[in-house]
């Protein structure tokens, strides 16, 4: 041992890795468990509007169908209420066909008028303003094919067929005016479907934008786990490595504070010398007998210290 050792009974320093040097490895996975909680839910809510998105957009692309259904049925009563018009040439039945008329029309009111009341319903505002003027076109196209025809009986009724034959043609005018309403009315009905399609799609979409960044988050998340774990273990083994390795500086500190202790207690004198023979430690008895200062001898060779005659043995015994 050197002259730097421990002097006797000093007591060890015990290695201890300061608290705050070490990794909180179990705040970051509760962090990282709370993460991954999250993204399953957020997971399950946006499939759930995905669904949900899904159902809204059949239910309510079921229910414009049916509008376009109602608005189709609408045509074929018009074409209905024209047709005594056209009809009563051939019959002269003028109350018979003007009977069918008014029934026809009584239809189509009624039918009209249901349409109506559905569209207020559950339709919103500006979309219902623009269905109910376009009905209001098709009331006031109706409303004109009706005085025409009327027009036609009662020409008929005075026995003015020529006169009603070029009424005729004005009521098939009327007529194609009030098919052309119609068609305006299904082509808004089309329109809406086309721009709540398209919404429901865009918002689809960007649920679908929300999923890819939550997949691409829990990827990041997965790549961070794994170079966290791998920096963890490194620096779990690194700190054991230090401990066990104090425990062992700290273990041959106790042990030279104990040799020491012995060695300067003794009553003979004690000299060691490493293997190239020079001399590396003493005790007190040692220096009284030899009188000589510890920095004087240290490093020294053994032989300094034995009669001349004993050296040249040592030597031979070394070599």
């Amino acid at each position: 041992m050197n002259s730097s050792a421990l002097t006797p009974g000093s007591p060890p320093e015990a290695s201890r890795v300061p608290a705050a040097g070490r990794p909180h490895w179990q705040h970051i996975y509760f962090a990282l468990a709370a993460f991954n909680l999250l993204t399953v839910c957020a997971s399950l809510y946006l499939s759930y509007r995905l669904m949900a998105i899904y159902a809204e957009s059949v239910r309510v692309n079921h229910q414009w169908s049916q509008r376009l259904g109602s608005y189709s049925d609408l045509g074929q009563l018009a074409a209905a209420v024209n047709a005594p018009g056209n009809e009563v040439f051939d019959s002269h039945d003028i109350a018979a066909e003007s009977a069918k008329m008014e029934s026809a029309l009584a239809r189509f009111n009624e039918k009209l008028r249901a349409v109506r009341t559905e569209m207020n319903s559950d339709v919103p505002a500006a979309e219902t303003k623009r269905l109910l003027e376009q009905m209001d076109h098709v009331q006031g196209a109706m409303g004109e094919m009706v005085d025409e025809a009327e027009l036609i009986f009662s020409l008929f009724k005075r026995t003015q067929s020529e006169k009603a034959g070029e009424h005729m043609a004005a009521m098939d005018r009327k007529f194609a005016n009030l098919n052309t309403a119609l068609v305006h009315l299904r082509a808004i009905v089309r329109g809406i479907q086309e721009a709540d399609f398209a919404e429901q799609l865009s918002l689809a979409a960007s649920i679908r934008q929300f999923e890819r960044i939550i997949a691409v988050a829990i990827m990041l998340m997965v790549v961070g786990t794994a170079l966290y774990g791998t920096k963890l273990s490194k620096s779990v083994a690194a700190m054991i490595q230090a401990e066990e390795k104090q425990r062992t500086v700290d273990a041959l500190r106790v042990s030279e504070g104990r040799y020491r202790s012995i060695m300067d207690s003794a009553n003979d004198a004690i000299v060691i010398a490493n293997a190239d023979g020079n001399i590396v430690a003493w005790n007190k008895a040692a220096r009284q007998v030899f009188g000589y200062e510890e920095e004087e001898i240290m490093g020294q060779p053994l032989t300094r210290l034995m009669p001349e005659r004993y050296r040249d043995r040592h030597r031979r015994g070394l070599a």
